[in-house]
């Protein structure tokens, strides 16, 4: 499963030229767009139409967007309403901002997809930006609200559509039902809130290496004790799937609820800044 599949339906999107028509004609795809989020009786595609677009992606997609009431689904205010909160961009990503007028006063906000951003612009992909679906850069601002769309979910939630996580909870329940392993699920520590650093992984692996080292001299030494030995070895390697287990939960749904390994720390390049226009074409 995509970490963000609303990303390939909102591209077909892009792909097939939709764009408001002049006149009291209406684009039959932007209408769409309002009759499926519940408000039929829209007929003009002249109505700011961004966050029909959004939620309409997110509910192809899949995702349940029943806690925003059809007459909140054309307001791109709204989509900070459901999700997470996130501390800045992420590719799949929506992107909720402030539209103000010429006098610096807010006039409504616009929502839309990240696909890509440097220090102070952004790319995003959605609906009404230049009265397209499309990709358009836009200036990034300290109000602007990023937001993972889908609403958090539990680790036993997400098992129970990840075939990842719920598999990684079977060899974790198959741990602590050996007989060596009985009790294990009380003697495993939570996983922490982070990771640990490189430098500590690295120390954890020395140590473990020399504990290795260690037994292997030992059962040299006293080989009538060798049995007790690998006794421990497998309680060593069952405690270890289970911890493993553990975390493949976690990050799964941690996936689940921020995106967080869609990309990789570095995001990606744009086009060189200097080559873009000064001026955003606004959006609503």
């Amino acid at each position: 499963m995509s970490a963000a599949p609303w990303m390939p339906i909102a591209w077909e999107q892009e792909g097939q030229g939709i764009e408001e028509i002049g006149g009291k004609a209406a684009h039959a795809s932007i209408l769409m767009y309002f009759r499926e989020n519940g408000r039929a009786e829209v007929t003009s595609d002249e109505v700011p139409w961004c966050a029909a677009a959004y939620f309409w992606c997110l509910q192809k997609a899949g995702v349940d967007v029943s806690s925003i009431p059809p007459k909140d689904r054309l307001l791109a205010s709204s989509a900070v309403r459901l999700g997470t909160r996130l501390d800045g961009p992420r590719v799949g990503c929506a992107r909720i901002s402030k539209r103000f007028d010429t006098a610096g006063k807010v006039v409504g906000h616009h929502v839309a997809f990240v696909t890509s951003w440097t220090a102070t612009r952004v790319k995003l992909l959605g609906g009404n930006q230049s009265n397209r679906f499309c990709e358009d850069e836009f200036k990034r601002n300290a109000s602007d609200v990023y937001i993972w769309p889908p609403a958090p979910a539990t680790v036993k939630e997400v098992a129970a559509v990840s075939r990842i996580a719920d598999a990684a909870g079977d060899v974790r329940k198959d741990a602590t039902k050996t007989g060596v392993s009985q009790g294990l699920e009380t003697m495993l520590p939570k996983p922490p809130e982070q990771l640990p650093g490189v430098e500590t992984l690295a120390n954890h692996a020395g140590t473990f290496k020399s504990t290795v080292l260690q037994l292997q001299d030992f059962a040299l030494f006293s080989w009538g004790k060798v049995w007790w030995i690998a006794a421990a070895l497998a309680l060593f390697w069952l405690v270890r799937m289970a911890w493993n287990a553990g975390w493949i939960r976690w990050w799964r749904t941690e996936d689940h609820n921020t995106g967080k390994s869609v990309i990789a720390e570095a995001p990606a390049v744009m086009d060189d800044p200097a080559l873009w226009e000064a001026d955003d074409a606004e959006a609503a």
